[in-house]
């Protein structure tokens, strides 16, 4: 749902590049999805969450999926889900406190599982409904996932 009041200014997808630096002085990006006066919101990974390639018998796999606020207030977060098109494959570990308050400078990681349930690709997708001025918006990231095959039929398990 994107905001039809002119008035906001909010601007979802902006793709605004900053380059930024962590404790090991690597450089990476961060892409804005949620932008107000002084509220920033990013999700990281930048692009799809790719999951490694699992064997169905085994253990699955999880990522990480980062919300970071980088403005100077508050980024009120409604609610963090999977979209209903996604594969029953992909899972939110544990519970999440939502909705919550992201401080500015604060992060927040929300650890998605992938567990195949047979050799092939896996799609869905992770919402995050964020609060712009009484306004819901929607921010996603696609999942993908591949099932593998250990005996080495196709491409096998890495």
């Amino acid at each position: 749902m994107r905001p039809s009041s002119p008035s906001l200014k909010c601007f979802v997808s902006l793709l605004a590049l900053s380059l930024y630096t962590s404790a090991c002085e690597d450089v990476g990006l961060a892409e804005y999805n949620y932008e107000t006066d002084g509220a920033l919101l990013s999700i990281d990974p930048l692009g799809d969450v790719e999951f490694a390639r699992t064997d169905p018998e085994e253990t699955g796999a999880y990522e990480e999926v980062l919300l970071w606020a980088a403005g100077d207030e508050v980024v009120p977060i409604i609610d963090v889900f999977l979209e209903d098109y996604s594969s029953s494959a992909f899972d939110i570990r544990g519970d999440l406190p939502l909705p919550l308050l992201l401080e500015p400078g604060a992060e927040f990681p929300v650890e998605v599982t992938f567990e195949p349930y047979a050799v092939g690709q896996f799609t869905g997708a992770i919402v995050v409904q964020v609060d712009v001025e009484g306004e819901v918006v929607e921010l996603s990231r696609r999942l993908v996932g591949q099932g593998c095959d250990p005996e080495g039929n196709g491409e096998g398990c890495n």
